[in-house]
């Protein structure tokens, strides 16, 4: 006969069971690598479904990739509720109501929502004819693959260890471009008072210069404008790439470290 504190037991044991199966705590339990092997190729296969729906098909294509995106939905859908119903196993959302509400703020957790939303305004009755443009959104799935890819954890990671160096990075960035729209609107407000109208409205021309983009619809017309132009284009590019080589050098670390474990 089975106790009251068994019961418990084993409910608390197969709660815990999911968390790690879905969290892909342990990659070498085969249950997991199945359970999360179904939901990627899942993701995929709604992808390229999403790509097809967009060209001209036989009317009988279409039939079959609404009735396998219901399917898909529907799992995606039981997926969901399954995190939240687990996710206070982790020490982070511990608690039965605000770790289960803190945790359907994070931005996987606001990915798989959005990914489903249309459907679920669906299954309430919900028919607007906004809801054709919302199925594009499953799109968004591409993002949850980092669940799956052992590279978002060294980014992860990588990121972590680096948070100092890339809080430094990211207000140099932001200061060197203030420096640089500021002077290009003292040098160009006269000249194009339209398109350099303003400190905030030369930021623009900032970002595209300094991110080598070059849409080419701002850009300095006067001698000084040019000089200034010239020499932060030179200037941002070593000061936009810093973040760069801070991620790369700290996944190499990452790299090295996971290497090194395993001798």
């Amino acid at each position: 006969m089975i106790t009251e504190n068994g019961l418990n037991a084993n409910y608390r044991h197969f709660k815990n069971s999911l968390h790690h199966i879905l969290d892909i705590e342990d990659q070498r339990d085969t249950v997991t690598r199945i359970v999360n092997g179904v939901l990627f190729g899942l993701i995929i296969l709604n992808a390229v479904a999403v790509v097809v729906e967009s060209t001209p098909q036989p009317e009988v294509v279409y039939q079959w990739l609404a009735r396998f995106e219901n399917f898909s939905l529907w799992i995606f859908l039981i997926e969901y509720i399954l995190r939240i119903w687990v996710c206070n196993e982790n020490k982070q959302f511990a608690h039965p109501i605000t770790g289960r509400l803190r945790y359907m703020i994070t931005p996987l957790a606001i990915i798989d929502l959005i990914t489903i939303l249309p459907f679920l305004l669906q299954l309430v009755g919900i028919n607007i004819s906004m809801l054709r443009i919302l199925r594009t959104l499953r799109l968004l799935k591409f993002a949850r693959l980092v669940r799956y890819s052992k590279a978002y954890l060294f980014i992860k990671v990588a990121i972590l260890s680096r948070k100092d160096e890339f809080l430094i990075g990211f207000f140099l960035m932001m200061v060197t471009l203030l420096i640089a729209s500021s002077l290009m609107y003292l040098a160009e407000h006269d000249a194009q008072p339209k398109l350099f109208s303003s400190i905030p409205a030369a930021f623009w021309w900032g970002v595209i210069t300094f991110t080598s983009v070059g849409y080419g619809d701002v850009y300095p017309v006067t001698t000084l404008g040019k000089i200034i132009g010239g020499f932060f284009a030179i200037v941002g590019i070593s000061v936009f790439a810093l973040p760069t080589a801070i991620l790369t050098t700290a996944m190499l670390e990452q790299i090295h470290i996971e290497r090194d474990s395993k001798k």
